[in-house]
């Protein structure tokens, strides 16, 4: 994390932008909801590779890429954070096209809560006594929600974890933002090349098979996928995970308005009253933060005196 000030303001620019626009996918997934959850991924991976490769070329960025492919470490982060995103990836399109959005709404609003538990214990930030109490709100949130639902919320908090530790991983792995999501694809895309050349053979798929309009919008979907990502590694690299936390609570509540008045979803009173918990400990760890980070009210020095009464000035 950069102690610069105008890094720190550029890192919080780009994590509004990623969260806002992940918030909104629920809308852009719903428009391919006609392929299957396995496709869809598949395609993001693969157009996400095209589109960053694109970028790379224009930038002129392939030598230092190269570089990292030198490094085993950063490959070993690149192969781990792959396996988290496109975990992360499939459970959300799958929640998407299922009519799941609020239980995806509520992992994401365990997120922020998520990531400052993990910078606590693996990255040794310390934890001050209104976000353990946070926290703990947030799990009691678990409770209600689990009996609206009439089972575990292992949805939420699958997309919870995953995302969490994608960040950890996004955080400290040696690539920057751009290198490390091409990277990413790279170790995804044989697979994911696999997926689409079987569904193309035995025509089970929707790509070139079910209009114009599905094709594009999958091709399209590697544009929608790596900008956010490249504004969220971005923001990761500049702000501290706490931070990150602050911010993140922007796509849920987007994702949750979608699913309200966008694509009406159920939403029984247990689930409210698991989001007021959920609500409740967000509010009290983002006034903490922002009051602990407040700027300082500068007391102005007492001008130089001669013979006990202030100094005119020259």
């Amino acid at each position: 994390m950069s102690n610069n000030p105008r890094s720190s303001i550029a890192g919080v620019i780009y994590g509004i932008l990623a969260y806002l626009a992940w918030g909104l996918l629920p809308i852009y997934w719903k428009q391919v909801e006609t392929a299957s959850a396995d496709e869809i991924l598949s395609h993001r991976i693969i157009w996400s590779l095209v589109f960053v490769a694109l970028i790379l070329t224009l930038q002129g960025g392939w030598r230092a890429l190269w570089k990292i492919c030198s490094s085993s470490r950063a490959m070993i982060w690149a192969a781990l954070s792959g396996i988290l995103i496109a975990t992360n990836w499939f459970l959300y399109i799958w929640a998407v096209i299922s009519s799941h959005i609020v239980e995806t709404s509520f992992g994401y609003y365990l997120t922020p809560l998520a990531n400052v538990l993990v910078g606590a214990l693996i990255l040794r930030e310390r934890l001050r006594p209104v976000q353990i109490l946070a926290i703990l709100i947030a799990v009691l949130g678990l409770v209600p929600f689990a009996v609206g639902l009439d089972h575990f919320p292992w949805l939420a908090l699958a997309l919870c974890l995953s995302f969490a530790f994608y960040g950890l991983v996004r955080k400290i792995a040696p690539a920057g933002a751009l290198n490390g999501l091409f990277l990413e694809t790279a170790w995804l895309a044989p697979i994911a090349i696999g997926l689409i050349g079987w569904r193309l053979y035995s025509r089970t798929g929707t790509f070139l098979f079910a209009g114009n309009l599905q094709t594009i919008l999958l091709i399209a979907a590697g544009a929608v996928t790596a900008m956010p990502l490249i504004w969220f590694a971005a923001s990761a690299r500049r702000v501290s995970m706490s931070t990150l936390g602050v911010l993140q609570y922007i796509a849920p509540s987007v994702a949750f308005l979608v699913s309200v008045f966008v694509y009406p979803e159920p939403v029984t009173t247990m689930d409210l009253v698991g989001f007021s918990f959920i609500w409740v400990a967000l509010a009290l760890y983002a006034s903490e933060s922002l009051l602990r980070h407040r700027p300082r009210r500068i007391i102005p020095s007492v001008p130089a005196t001669t013979n006990g009464h202030p100094e005119l000035p020259r």
